[in-house]
């Protein structure tokens, strides 16, 4: 016996909370989840024109950043120092974290050491 299967057309409520999660975190083909396989197309549309705006601006970002350099439509000079300027933020965020353990460390330390003292 053959069993036909029909894809559920879903609401337009849920496309929308499809799309948002999604636009959220986009580490998957929206267009290929489970359960909106009635909605390929439009999902594939709607995926496709957000990496197309992503990507315009970034583009966008990278020309500013260009000019702001003094450097007028280098994008790859713009594009370098702004993964310099990640890496700095990145690294600043590790400092942070580094100095806040070395201060609790060094609270633990000093409850140690008056514990010591008292002979405990």
């Amino acid at each position: 016996m053959l069993t036909i299967v029909t894809p559920t057309v879903r609401t337009a409520a849920e496309i929308e909370a499809l799309q948002a999660n999604w636009a959220s975190d986009p580490c998957w083909d929206i267009e290929d989840t489970e359960g909106f396989e009635a909605h390929h197309a439009e999902l594939l549309a709607y995926r496709l024109a957000y990496e197309e705006r992503i990507e315009a601006d970034y583009q966008r970002k990278l020309e500013a950043k260009a000019a702001e350099l003094g450097l007028p439509g280098n994008v790859v000079a713009a594009g370098a120092f702004l993964r310099l300027e990640q890496q700095l933020r990145d690294q600043a965020g590790t400092i942070a974290n580094l100095r806040d353990a070395l201060t609790i460390a060094n609270e633990h330390v000093a409850v140690l050491q008056g514990r010591a003292r008292r002979g405990r």
